[in-house]
């Protein structure tokens, strides 16, 4: 069993190094055209809003591999 903090005890501008759910990713395009993912990400306390920009090191792949379930660090 992990032993990491809920994320609802987390601080605002926290750093984390946790392992949470991936509960929602949506390839979207900014009003530029270009591509990034509207993800949801959360653990069993509480969930929240991330984007993944298309300048990320290795963003098509993530892109083509990430998915609603999986879990992520």
């Amino acid at each position: 069993m992990l032993n990491q903090s809920e994320l609802s005890s987390i601080s605002k501008g926290e750093e984390i190094d946790h392992f949470l759910l991936v509960k929602k990713c949506e390839l979207r395009l900014t009003k530029a055209g270009k591509e990034f993912l509207s993800l949801e990400l959360g653990d069993k306390s509480i969930s929240c809003a991330s984007n993944l920009w298309d300048d990320v090191a290795g963003f098509k792949s993530i892109k083509s591999s990430l998915a609603a379930g999986d879990v992520v660090k």
